[in-house]
């Protein structure tokens, strides 16, 4: 979950502070239709716990009239993970598809509690596979790693829930994986698609509409119950469709533009506007692979003789 900048080109007029009472109104909103596109007035100065009043006092949020000029996101993101070689990793993944009865009970990848043989590899990275949700906790791990070790300003500041629990970000849906952005500034959550609706001749809200309501409100009532003090209630936010890199019509690649989406979001929209996906499947599953398997941070060392 990480901060977005929304910018504009107004600038803010500020009336009265909201009470407690419309702050704890306004958590407790239910979505409507129009929350899929709508940008939040309502932009806080910082996060209010309305919860307690015997907690720390935050200064109360200020009823904007228009959007600010400019917000500055926190989130410091920066160069992501060196490219893997093209060449090299399609001969990698060629390779461990190819051998899989040898190396079906190799082990390829182990990082933190996640842990990937050659079976998981030949399972979620042959052409036409969805991918394990292990696979993205394992990127996700290495962005938190790689934060932790490189980018300091970052660490910290943006956070990957994990596949293997019931309420996630990323969702995996319908056979389907998308990736949801929590955006405590402004009030919204960032939804990440690679489906093409209109050429799906269907409507984005027929898959996000009810889905993204029920995931928010959940992550939003569980983070509540662990860690009450540290976020903002969100599981009234509206919901923003943001735009990005879609697949190919049939293509089955979402689990590994989600991995980019997650290495690229710092809350600001260009980042994932202008973000430069291969669309060609063997390459993305291929440049994939390589960078989890070769991460400094994968424990499964040394790699089998062959690799």
């Amino acid at each position: 979950m990480t901060q977005q900048i929304r910018p504009t080109h107004t600038t803010p007029t500020d009336s009265a502070p909201l009470t407690t009472e419309e702050v704890a109104a306004q958590d407790k909103a239910p979505d409507t239709v129009e929350d899929t596109l709508g940008v939040e007035a309502l932009l806080p100065e910082t996060m209010p716990d309305t919860n307690d009043v015997n907690s720390t006092p935050w200064s109360l949020p200020k009823r904007f009239i228009q959007e600010p000029a400019i917000f500055v996101s926190p989130v410091v993101v920066g160069p992501g993970m060196p490219s893997s070689d093209v060449s090299l990793s399609i001969q990698l993944r060629h390779f461990l598809l190819t051998n899989g009865g040898r190396m079906d009970s190799v082990k390829l990848l182990e990082i933190d509690s996640s842990v990937a043989y050659g079976n998981n590899v030949l399972e979620s990275f042959s052409d036409g596979s969805l991918t394990e949700g292990l696979f993205i906790d394992v990127f996700s791990s290495i962005l938190f790693k790689d934060d932790m070790k490189y980018r300091l300003d970052t660490y910290g500041k943006r956070i990957f829930i994990p596949t293997s629990i019931s309420i996630m970000v990323p969702v995996l849906h319908h056979y389907h994986w998308s990736l949801d952005a929590i955006n405590i500034a402004h009030r919204l959550v960032d939804i990440m698609d690679t489906n093409n609706y209109t050429l799906l001749g269907t409507l984005v809200s027929n898959h996000h509409g009810a889905l993204a309501k029920r995931i928010v409100k959940r992550l939003s009532n569980a983070l509540q119950a662990v860690v009450p003090k540290s976020f903002c209630r969100f599981g009234g936010f509206r919901k923003n469709m943001m735009e990005c890199p879609k697949m190919q019509i049939c293509s089955i690649d979402c689990a590994f533009y989600i991995m980019r989406f997650m290495e690229a979001y710092d809350g600001n929209m260009e980042s994932i506007e202008n973000l430069s996906i291969p669309t060609d499947s063997v390459i993305v599953r291929s440049s994939t692979l390589h960078q989890l398997m070769f991460s400094e941070f994968n424990q499964a060392a040394p790699l089998h003789s062959d690799i």
